[in-house]
């Protein structure tokens, strides 16, 4: 199984282009150093980070908590990770021919699962994404999971429509 994630990584310089500074000796006026690549990415959480996205695909080892890297990859659209995401797989998929599938999170669509188990003959695991995430001051403090219909149920002698929710809770009762 492969592991894959987008991550932020913090820039080296953390001013914005185009920030000024005066030098208080000879009083010139020049830029200050910045990560031309560094942008606000916005997480699926709903938090915010400053600086340079990467696409991550990595498998474990036997070792404790041991990984391999097989791809790093750039990502200098804003919202554009599930795109260097699939790049990424389509090219690791014919160099790993034992692989069975990809653990992503909810950055990933249906199109790119069908594409994923489709064409690359992968499982896509993956948390689906919210139906909605509510805040307090930007911050995510519930989440509302999607409901789907799954089937209608003859419980004594009456039909019940199942969501997800409802079997979840119906098996743990």
């Amino acid at each position: 199984m492969l592991y894959a994630d987008g991550k932020v990584i913090a820039p080296l310089y953390k001013a914005a282009p185009g920030t000024t500074k005066v030098d208080k000796e000879t009083g010139e006026i020049r830029e200050v150093r910045y990560e031309s690549d560094a942008a606000l990415h916005f997480q699926g959480d709903g938090e915010s980070a400053w600086g340079v996205k990467f696409v991550i695909t990595a498998v474990r080892t036997n070792d404790v908590n041991g990984r391999i890297i097989l791809d790093a990859r750039h990502c200098p659209e804003k919202g554009g990770e599930a795109k260097y995401a699939m790049n990424a797989l389509r090219d690791l998929a014919p160099r790993l021919p034992g692989a069975q599938g990809v653990i992503y999170d909810t950055a990933l669509r249906g199109v790119h699962h069908a594409e994923i188990m489709r064409n690359l003959g992968w499982l896509s695991i993956n948390r689906v994404q919210a139906q909605e995430v509510m805040t307090n001051n930007g911050k995510p403090v519930k989440r509302v999971e999607k409901a789907m219909h799954i089937e209608d149920k003859a419980i004594d002698g009456k039909t019940v429509r199942l969501s997800r929710e409802q079997e979840r809770s119906a098996r743990q009762s």
